[in-house]
């Protein structure tokens, strides 16, 4: 979904490729798809924010990559010379009330964010 300055991408997988102490994680492998993924669409839409919803089985987080226009102009150079950064929230429980409300929160801020700026 494309609205003004934001890039909303779902991403979901069948199952968790990790666990840590039972609980699940977001393995190497898939965060680097999803940066990847980030990093096109920075690529083809220069100022756009790029927030990634990954849904596993009943849960959903949310990650937000700022990918900055410094970042992307020395991408491809042999030396990376700026940080591209990525906040996550908690993974939520859809099975559970408070999970879908927070789910629901989250939405409701990336639209709201999309429609205030």
């Amino acid at each position: 979904m494309l609205v003004d300055n934001h890039v909303a991408i779902l991403e979901a997988k069948t199952q968790f490729q990790s666990l840590r102490n039972e609980k699940p994680v977001i393995s190497d492998k898939s965060l680097a798809q999803m940066v990847c993924e980030g990093l096109v669409t920075r690529a083809s839409n220069t100022d756009k924010d790029v927030v990634i919803i990954h849904a596993t089985q009943h849960y959903m987080c949310f990650l937000h990559l700022e990918i900055s226009y410094e970042y992307m102009e020395t991408f491809d150079g042999p030396t990376p010379t700026h940080m591209l950064y990525v906040s996550s929230l908690p993974w939520f429980d859809l099975s559970q009330k408070g999970g879908r409300k927070n789910v629901l929160a989250n939405w409701c801020g990336i639209m709201y964010r999309a429609i205030s700026e």
